[in-house]
């Protein structure tokens, strides 16, 4: 195998796939009014208003849990980031730039926040509960995915993708964790830490990913724009068709490699268009890669209504079971027990919230 100069820091600048625990994979408040577009968005929220239900997913610097607030009671999602473990790991930045920008966005494929605030240990986001569970949860039942399944979630993703691009944002952290079911089927995605506003013309050079996801020109710190976004796609068609990602290995330093250098593999015997779209999509020079215009042309899409997709009316291929408002089967189980570590951070740090 080829080596290359990666980066040194590259490692600590990736986040980690969201698991269930036996997955190898996996006080007095400051408040914020977000927005006046919904009864939700215009209340002020503090800690003592919730009581916790339980955990539905982890991740490097945030617990999301399913939470009743008191008031209305109304269940919602609290999703509580450590201040210590944000500043350790320097996604303060990343973090101050996914309240802002989730409070401005409004489209059906992202998830909703209705709020933030803070206290001395944690911030917190209130979004709302979409009841189906990760697509990466359905996948991993399923093992892998029919081309017509597969077809309808990519679409949903191109839309949502074309919705941000569109709004100058680059999304940079697709994988079947962060795209959430809705009760009827449809996707959300989540987690906008990585986010980054992004003129056409321009390149941002930050580190970020999960390793099995990234594009090569983010490893090769060669600048990266819109098209990164692409090869996520890729990555993701692949993955629901397969069962797995194309680059994988146990050191992330190896998944890299095979990502500068391998061709991904493909069998003859699969569906043409499928196999077409994902080659041009992980095509390794972002300047050659597949763009907008050709996906949304390109025959793998063939009979999809674009219009239909944005607006809710192509019709999912798999209903989540879903027995009521309060039903949170389709989520893992984690253990409940909360670290609240050992650095005092001042509440001056994060004024937004």
């Amino acid at each position: 195998m080829k080596n290359s100069n990666l980066p040194n820091n590259f490692r600590n600048t990736t986040t980690t796939r969201l698991q269930p625990p036996h997955h190898s994979r996996r006080n007095s408040t400051n408040s914020t009014q977000i927005s006046l577009l919904n009864p939700l968005l215009s209340r002020r929220y503090r800690l003592e208003y919730f009581e916790t239900i339980r955990t539905i997913g982890i991740g490097s610097c945030a617990r999301v849990q399913l939470a009743k607030f008191l008031p209305t009671h109304e269940i919602l999602v609290l999703k509580t980031m450590k201040k210590s473990r944000i500043i350790r790991k320097r996604q303060v930045e990343h973090v101050k730039n996914e309240r802002k920008i989730l409070s401005e966005l409004r489209s059906p494929f992202i998830i909703r926040m209705y709020g933030s605030f803070q206290d001395k240990q944690n911030i917190y986001l209130v979004e709302e509960f979409v009841q189906g569970g990760e697509l990466y949860s359905y996948l991993k039942r399923s093992r892998s995915l029919s081309v017509s399944k597969a077809r309808f979630y990519a679409a949903e993703v191109v839309s949502v993708f074309k919705y941000l691009h569109r709004n100058c944002l680059i999304y940079r952290d697709l994988k079947p964790e962060n795209i959430i079911l809705t009760s009827e089927g449809h996707i959300k995605l989540v987690d906008f830490g990585f986010v980054k506003n992004l003129d056409e013309d321009d390149k941002t050079y930050t580190l970020c990913g999960t390793p099995e996801y990234v594009a090569p020109e983010i490893i090769s710190q060669a600048g990266h724009s819109y098209p990164a976004d692409w090869w996520t796609l890729g990555i993701l068609i692949y993955e629901m068709l397969f069962g797995k990602a194309p680059f994988l290995d146990k050191n992330p330093y190896f998944i890299y490699q095979k990502i500068l250098h391998d061709e991904v593999k493909l069998p003859e015997s699969m569906d043409p268009y499928a196999r077409d779209i994902i080659l041009q999509l992980l095509n390794k020079n972002p300047d050659s890669r597949i763009s907008l215009a050709r996906i949304s042309t390109h025959f793998f899409f063939k009979g999809i209504s674009w219009t239909e997709v944005d607006t809710l009316n192509l019709k999912p291929p798999f209903r989540p079971n879903v027995s009521g408002p309060l039903d949170d089967s389709n989520f893992d189980k984690f253990e409940e027990t909360i670290n609240h570590g050992d650095i005092k951070t001042a509440l001056e740090m994060f004024p937004e919230f």
